[in-house]
């Protein structure tokens, strides 16, 4: 199990790495961002404990459909959703294009089930570079269907989620895992 989980890490960073530099070789740099979504049901155990391992025990659930409402990147940015893409190692250095290669990734990475926004310069525009990062307005309200709290997280977590959704008048949405059976993971 630790080598699965040490070779399959390993396979991540590489793929990021590739990712990365594509995207900063590419002539005019820092025209392609990705923000990153996994596409799965609400039991996904397995999710869980990889997160919960690295300290993360709050997610937000959304739909693909939501996702593509909620993001208004304005006229001079332009704003995709997609699912990813797994191929295997041969097919992926073929990859030339930064928004092809923001949408696919090594098929060892499959079991990540990813879906992608992918924010780029409108047609046209060549002024803006997106650089490190770049700030899309989102509709949080409609994009967040609930919250989902690790069925390890410990009570305060799940106290201190539902008063920033309260805080944010966010009443409407929902708190997954507050009330059910808590896990050890």
């Amino acid at each position: 199990g630790r080598l699965g989980r040490w070779w399959s890490r390993k396979a991540q960073e590489s793929e990021q790495e590739t990712l990365i530099d594509t995207i900063r070789n590419y002539r005019p740099a820092g025209m392609v961002w990705a923000n990153c979504w996994h596409a799965t049901g609400p039991d996904e155990v397995p999710l869980w404990k990889m997160y919960q391992a690295a300290g993360k025990q709050v997610a937000v659930r959304s739909s693909v459909g939501k996702l593509r409402t909620a993001m208004d990147a304005g006229s001079d940015l332009a704003v995709s959703v997609d699912y990813v893409r797994y191929l295997e190692p041969a097919e992926l250095r073929g990859l030339s294009e930064p928004i092809d290669r923001a949408l696919t990734k090594a098929q060892a990475l499959a079991y990540e089930r990813e879906v992608r926004a992918i924010v780029t310069r409108a047609a046209g525009n060549t002024e803006r570079c997106l650089g490190r990062g770049v700030c899309v307005p989102v509709s949080v309200a409609s994009l967040i269907e609930e919250v989902a709290i690790s069925p390890a997280a410990e009570e305060w977590i799940r106290d201190l989620a539902g008063r920033v959704l309260r805080s944010y008048g966010l009443n409407a949405v929902g708190l997954a895992g507050s009330d059910g059976p808590r896990l050890a993971l």
